[in-house]
């Protein structure tokens, strides 16, 4: 007879239910009112799963992460409810109970102690810089949480930890999931009316239409954005190509897969996620294997070229009209609204040096939510997208860079660094269950360092939380096998 306490079910799914239908009340009663009520019970939900669930808590949280992201998702282009915040609010309530594990981890062998240092640094500077600036308590209090976010997220590894259960989910998202996208992609572009008919609460079709005029559209499938898809399909590509070259299972399938997922961000088009996921998967063949490094760096090299040559062929009429309205290669006014908010951030951190404006005031959520007067000040109010749905957040180290400065910019860059190097050697010196989970970790964060010019990155959950939590996961198989 098991000793382990039951979970209670009823209890669970009135939780749940009670959540849903809160997040649902938003657009009535305000995110004020709405959002901390949801939270306060996925909260409760989250503590009955880890302290009652018993071996079956980890493959249940990782179910949960992954469908409510795709639900939120779906409820969002098809009836205009958002569900995101309450998702990510409680991703980083669920990742407080891995803090312990991360610290635990820092100390015992001092893989993560460099990441933290260099996090916590950042998160002071960027305090400090706050002290006595223009900063208004509710944008800076706001921004400084989601500061955390990364993180937390990290954390979230630790609070699911390992199991076999763990591993069957990851293994049935890898096989499955490129099924599912494939066909809304397919009714994407063969049957747009209807696409667009049943998704046509999103609030905006921005993004779809495809620079280089191969697709009918930029596909987006079940996300609400193509760089969202591209994400998610550049993970199982990485974790597909991972099973490949470190498994004794059959080769063929999982090679399909890489393909597969691979051909799926094709379809999203988008440049710079392709890119950092060839180029995170280059990393990985020259890391899977002890012996045979030399040869394998040829052969990266020359992989290398040839994907960089094909690309140019593709890409370099729509890449040289985008350098032009980044200023670049012309002697034309900057015009991309990525550049722009750049430049903007450059202007703050030399006025504000050696510290930055402080929390909540340029180029992040609390800025954008709360607290606008700064991009007025700065003269952002000519810009033709200024105060257009996403343009504010669309970038990642704007933010940093004007809020805490340049030094602050570089410690956030030297954290995510130091994270991606810990897991790296990590997969070194490890056996090949460890080295898989190891690589797909480092690799994973790896690829989204090389689109955090260009995209919200490490801020958003929907990009960064599948990476994030492999790096608990693979502590966490470590120890198990050891």
């Amino acid at each position: 007879m098991s000793l382990q306490p039951r979970l209670p079910v009823g209890w669970l799914a009135l939780l749940c239910l009670f959540s849903l239908v809160s997040a649902a009340a938003i657009p009535l009663v305000g995110a004020i009112a709405a959002v901390p009520a949801a939270a306060v019970c996925l909260g409760v939900c989250a503590i009955l799963l880890i302290t009652q669930a018993g071996s079956a808590r980890g493959s249940i949280l990782l179910w949960g992460i992954v469908l409510l992201q795709v639900t939120s998702s779906l409820l969002t282009k098809t009836a205009g409810i958002g569900l995101s915040g309450v998702w990510q609010l409680s991703l980083m309530i669920l990742g407080l109970f891995g803090f312990v594990g991360l610290i635990t981890a820092a100390r015992c062998d001092r893989i993560f102690l460099p990441f933290l240092i260099f996090t916590a640094g950042f998160l002071l500077w960027a305090s400090l810089s706050t002290i006595g600036s223009r900063a208004r308590y509710l944008a800076a209090a706001y921004q400084f949480a989601s500061d955390l976010k990364p993180l937390l997220l990290v954390c979230l590894g630790f609070a699911i930890g390992w199991s076999s259960g763990v591993s069957r989910v990851f293994g049935a998202l890898a096989k499955w999931s490129w099924l599912v996208i494939v066909a809304v992609i397919a009714v994407e572009w063969a049957l747009p009316g209807i696409y667009f008919n049943v998704f046509a609460a999103s609030g905006s079709v921005r993004g779809t239409f495809d620079p280089i005029g191969i697709f009918p559209s930029r596909a987006m499938s079940v996300f609400e954005h193509p760089s969202i898809m591209a994400s998610y399909a550049a993970f199982f590509a990485l974790y597909s190509y991972a099973m490949v070259g470190l498994t004794d299972k059959p080769k063929l399938g999982w090679s399909l897969l890489v393909a597969a997922y691979l051909s799926i961000m094709v379809a999203s088009v988008q440049r710079q996620e392709l890119a950092a996921c060839l180029f995170a998967m280059i990393v990985m063949y020259l890391l899977k294997r002890r012996e045979g490094v030399p040869a394998r760096l040829i052969g990266a090299a020359i992989i290398g070229v040839a994907a960089a040559a094909i690309f140019w062929l593709v890409f370099s009429d729509n890449l040289l009209s985008e350098a032009g309205m980044w200023g670049i290669g012309n002697f034309h006014t900057v015009e991309h609204p990525r550049a722009q908010i750049f430049v903007g951030s450059l202007n703050v951190a030399r006025q504000y040096w050696p510290f930055g404006s402080g929390l909540g005031t340029y180029g992040g959520a609390g800025a954008e939510k709360f607290d606008l007067s700064f991009y007025y000040d700065l003269g952002f109010g000519r810009y033709w997208w200024f105060g257009k749905q996403d343009y504010l957040l669309d970038t990642y180290w704007p933010n940093s860079l004007a809020e805490s400065g340049v030094i602050g910019a570089l410690l956030l860059g030297a954290s995510y660094l130091a994270l991606v190097l810990a897991c790296l050697r990590r997969a070194v010196a490890a056996d090949d269950l460890s080295r898989r989970l190891w690589l797909l970790a480092g690799c994973g964060c790896l690829y989204v360092l090389f689109i955090s010019p260009t995209s919200p990155a490490f801020q958003d959950p929907r990009i960064f939380v599948l990476p994030a939590m492999m790096v608990g996961l693979a502590h966490a198989a470590n120890r198990t096998r050891r």
